[in-house]
């Protein structure tokens, strides 16, 4: 339930997509950004001039190469003033960012994904999900666990009876 954007891969000019990204937001389904390598920040920042209360999960926290932590810092520091931006840590690999991230955007803003089967391809089945989870699992405490793991996801899906409230149009 909700939608994917994935930059890297598709030639999507963002303002062409006003209107989608509006219809979007009133549905309240969270969209899933896949953004390009160069202007992570400038990329999510202009979705949200034109959908402002549209819930966004910045795909692998917006990293760099593939299971490092690169710019997942930046990212968290750049976007935390934006309180309808998650992130997802999957093939993020670097548990210290992941926690750092976790501290700057607040652990009720990050979301535990696996990118399954990426991880095993990547590295020719020798990768083991498990190792991942239970690392994670050991650095968070029973409430961030929660959050990260289970009640995040579970608010942006409208999986809880929360109340929504979306704009008027004219």
């Amino acid at each position: 339930r909700g939608v994917k954007l994935h930059l890297l891969y598709e030639n999507i000019d963002i303002k062409k997509i006003k209107k989608e990204l509006q219809l979007i937001e009133d549905a309240n389904v969270p969209l899933l950004v896949h953004a390009r390598f160069a202007n992570k920040i400038k990329q999510i920042e202009e979705i949200f001039k034109y959908a402002p209360n549209i819930n966004i999960i910045l795909a692998h926290m917006g990293r760099g190469h593939l299971y490092t932590g690169e710019q997942t810092v930046e990212n968290a520091l750049a976007l935390k003033k934006y309180p309808n931006l998650y992130m997802d840590l999957s093939t993020v690999g670097d548990l210290q960012a992941i926690i750092n991230v976790c501290e700057i955007i607040g652990y009720d803003r990050v979301i535990y994904a696996s990118d399954y089967p990426f991880g095993k391809n990547f590295f020719s089945g020798k990768y083991n999900y498990s190792d991942e989870l239970n690392m994670l699992k050991q650095c968070l405490n029973k409430e961030n666990r929660e959050c990260v793991f289970c009640k995040n996801i579970e608010g942006l899906l409208s999986l809880r009876e929360d109340v929504y409230i979306r704009r008027a149009k004219k």
